[in-house]
């Protein structure tokens, strides 16, 4: 069925059964080695990997980049920030 679709360049089809049996499985071998192949590069190609800049809280009041915590007056997270301090240095 292959050969007759002209997906392999052989000059001469097996002729015993043992012989065919070794062709299929290594053509099956080679197929999913193949689809293997172009399933990981498709998918390593598609995927976009983001790096945070920030992992938790104590990055942003380290202030190790340049990003800011904002909060609106008399909110409970302004109550609940105040409270919150590094090298006894309050920042919101």
């Amino acid at each position: 069925m292959l050969l007759s679709l002209g997906a392999l360049s052989v000059s001469e089809s097996p002729r015993t059964v043992p012989a065919r049996s070794i062709f299929l499985a290594v053509c099956l071998f080679g197929a999913i080695i193949y689809w293997s192949y172009n399933a990981i590069l498709v998918s390593l190609l598609t995927v976009d990997t983001h790096v945070l800049p920030i992992n938790g809280f104590d990055d942003l009041l380290a202030g190790a980049n340049d990003y800011q915590l904002i909060l609106k007056e008399g909110t409970a997270y302004t109550q609940f920030f105040s409270d919150v301090s590094i090298n006894k240095k309050k920042e919101y």
